[in-house]
């Protein structure tokens, strides 16, 4: 069963039946440039996408194309990072559909500044294995191609 996510009420709960919803994972993502992202100045930014994908076993999410690049109706939908999760590890890997040509790189996400740290931002190819509480507190993605864009990773328990 799919979920509603009422993100301008920051209600997580079924608008039908106000069950709490399952898991959630947000990806925001950005165009701007390293320096806005490193300082936690989101505000000044462009988001480009808010996506939310449910949590729910058997715990691979599949993060579209559209997230990480320019709007395409040949591939938008098509996979570009699977995330497993299982036994407290969070996996990023590169989908077999998505294209070698972007860079990737991740820095973990600071919640007293609100930003990634440059100096954090780790170049990844194929796959990344991370704590599961890296996920709870917030995670950068940096993907370089035609254009750069920055998406912020996060868990986001029901709180209805």
């Amino acid at each position: 069963m799919g979920s509603f996510v009422d993100e301008l009420s920051l209600s997580f709960a079924c608008p039908f039946c106000d069950s709490t919803l399952p898991n959630i994972l947000k990806a925001t993502s950005f165009i701007g440039n390293v320096d806005d992202c490193v300082k936690g100045k989101t505000d000044r930014m462009h988001r480009v996408w808010n996506w939310f994908g449910d949590m729910t076993p058997p715990d691979i999410i599949s993060l579209p194309e559209r997230v990480f690049s320019p709007f395409s109706l040949a591939d938008g939908d098509e996979d570009f990072i699977e995330i497993r999760i299982s036994d407290g590890t969070v996996e990023l890997q590169r989908s077999h559909q998505s294209s070698g040509k972007a860079k990737l790189s991740f820095a973990p996400f600071d919640p007293q500044t609100k930003s990634g740290q440059r100096e954090n931002f780790q170049e990844f190819h194929g796959r990344l294995e991370l704590d599961a509480d890296q996920l709870i507190a917030g995670m950068w993605i940096r993907c370089e191609r035609d254009q750069v864009r920055f998406v912020h990773l996060k868990h986001c328990k029901g709180v209805a």
